[in-house]
């Protein structure tokens, strides 16, 4: 079982409220919260900033499970620190799992690559670590930057994806958005979609303009063109927590009722030409032996002569 506690800090936005374990109260820490389990400690920090200018820390992602198993609250790694993160409910979560699912159905169609979850990790320059909300990589990254990490080579990426999706929720603060769109992009991501869930629209960043997103509203059609050229999906849909299924894999349902036009009238097609040529073959039966039927029908011999014994001339 885990104990937490909480420390007074000056701040000019509002210091987060923590829930308390049922065990004793540990010691404070100036800054932040201090947790401790039955075999670990760690100290949680309130301010991403207040992480970035300390010396880098020795957390990673694999430590974030020890701690949170209790509570109902989160955490985010900034430069090898954990810092505070309220959970957001089930409902902030609608349009980063409907973009996944949109991402994934698109990028496997075009055999560009696949969607991520949020326990995709991520090794930064720095050597610290990061997970993004949700993310789309290439299978050339997913190849390339993929290394095992530590005694149980838990496996990770060494670039970020080409694709970062981050979900604003009330709960984010606009620094830690900031950093993280900076640690992405000195990464090798192109692109950040950063979900505005309160306000049901989407800012899209690009590496080579990332200080200028562009806003997608629900009345807009949001396009990912940079890597999946064709894809496109109306906003509303990604905020719809009953988008249909066709919503959800959008051209690639076109294609797939192209494909099986094309592949019925092939099967069609071929179905005809072949009772045509067993009618063809039938009426040769009494004229032609069956080497010879068989050079005119393209029947094989072996089901021409089937066919004669059908007709009883065996």
């Amino acid at each position: 079982m885990s104990t937490i506690s909480t420390v007074a800090k000056s701040t000019e936005e509002s210091k987060p409220t923590l829930p308390y374990s049922n065990g004793r109260m540990s010691s404070h820490l100036n800054g932040g919260v201090q947790v401790t389990e039955s075999r670990h400690t760690a100290q949680i920090l309130y301010d991403p900033l207040d992480a970035e200018t300390r010396q880098t820390g020795l957390y990673r992602v694999a430590d974030l499970h020890v701690y949170l198993e209790e509570y109902e609250y989160s955490v985010e790694l900034y430069n090898g620190w954990l810092v505070w993160q309220q959970m957001g409910d089930k409902f902030e979560r609608t349009a980063v799992s409907n973009i996944q699912a949109m991402l994934d159905v698109s990028a496997r169609k075009a055999k560009y690559g696949q969607a991520l979850p949020d326990q995709t990790e991520c090794r930064l320059n720095d050597s610290t670590d990061i997970m993004p909300d949700a993310a789309l990589a290439s299978w050339q990254r997913l190849e390339e930057d993929l290394i095992l990490d530590g005694p149980d080579n838990r496996p990770l990426l060494s670039r970020c994806p080409e694709l970062v999706i981050e979900s604003r929720s009330k709960s984010n603060w606009r620094k830690q958005e900031r950093l993280k769109r900076d640690k992405y992009f000195a990464n090798g991501t192109l692109l950040i979609w950063d979900v505005d869930e309160p306000n049901k629209c989407i800012h899209v960043y690009r590496a080579e303009a990332p200080e200028t997103p562009t806003t997608y509203g629900l009345n807009d059609i949001i396009d990912c063109e940079t890597l999946l050229p064709g894809w496109h999906r109306r906003v509303a849909d990604i905020f719809d927590q009953q988008a249909s299924a066709e919503a959800i894999v959008g051209e690639v349902a076109d294609e797939w009722k192209d494909e099986g036009r094309k592949q019925g009238h092939a099967e069609g097609h071929a179905e005809g030409q072949d009772k045509k040529a067993l009618e063809i073959a039938q009426a040769l039966l009494d004229l032609l032996d069956d080497k010879t039927i068989s050079e005119k029908t393209g029947l094989s011999p072996e089901r021409v002569h089937a066919l004669r014994g059908e007709a009883g001339q065996l």
